[in-house]
């Protein structure tokens, strides 16, 4: 039995180290249930065979009845996540995927009380607050989505996806101070990621910094050649 207990160890750790989901994780602990099994089916056929052929029987009935239930599981993402979160409702992680699957739904109302429910299991879990974030942006909600993103860099500040996405936020509602400072703060975060250097030459482009935001984009392809973005925007700088 102590089989089982030392292959699901790694992801029973306070330090990820592995995905908590994957059930091959349990194919080595299965070893070990089926050895005891088999020691207390031997037991039992010396002394009464035919009971330990019923119990051999109950046991296949019972193990390919559940691996057929499995399966039907495992046929798509949703049925998976809608029953994991039926078996594991206190999982953030798992809260959280069924969010995601509802966005690529486009159930967004779904979506959102998934995220929003992976955070009231997790109040500090940042991608979920970023991930509802998204929804609100997509549906048109920018302020509940700003809110969602400084919720999400207050429990993570590192994460230069949010930034990013504030300054799409802070372009649309023409906050080009704030856009700068978000986009500039992204670049900071992630230095070699050319989308955030190119969101940072796209914001100096719209407050008119036309030489600034040229420069941007000719290191962008200087690095990064087939990076069409930038291409694309020193064409239209260029018109």
């Amino acid at each position: 039995m102590a089989f089982i207990f030392m292959v699901t160890a790694p992801s029973m750790m306070p330090v990820k180290v592995s995905w908590l989901v994957a059930e091959r994780y349990i194919f080595f602990g299965s070893l070990g249930f089926c050895l005891l099994l088999g020691i207390i089916l031997e037991n039992i056929w010396r002394k009464q065979k035919l009971v330990a052929v019923g119990f051999l029987g109950i046991l296949v009935a019972g193990g390919a009845t559940r691996v057929v239930l499995r399966n039907i599981d495992w046929q798509t993402n949703h049925k998976l996540w809608v029953n994991t979160c039926q078996v594991s409702p206190n999982s953030h992680n798992a809260w959280n995927n069924i969010g995601d699957d509802y966005d690529k739904l486009k159930q967004y109302d779904n979506a959102i009380k998934g995220f929003s429910q992976s955070t009231v299991i997790k109040p500090n879990y940042a991608d979920a607050y970023h991930n509802r974030a998204n929804i609100f942006f997509k549906i048109g909600r920018l302020d509940l989505a700003r809110d969602s993103y400084n919720t999400t860099l207050y429990y993570s500040s590192t994460l230069y996806q949010t930034y990013i996405s504030l300054t799409q936020i802070d372009l649309i509602e023409k906050k080009f101070d704030l856009a700068l400072t978000h986009a500039q703060k992204a670049v900071e975060l992630q230095p070699g990621n050319p989308q955030a250097i190119y969101v940072l030459g796209v914001v100096n482009a719209q407050m008119g910094n036309k030489q600034e935001a040229r420069k941007i984009f000719e290191s962008i392809l200087n690095d990064f050649p087939n990076f069409q973005m930038a291409r694309q925007a020193l064409f239209e700088l260029g018109r």
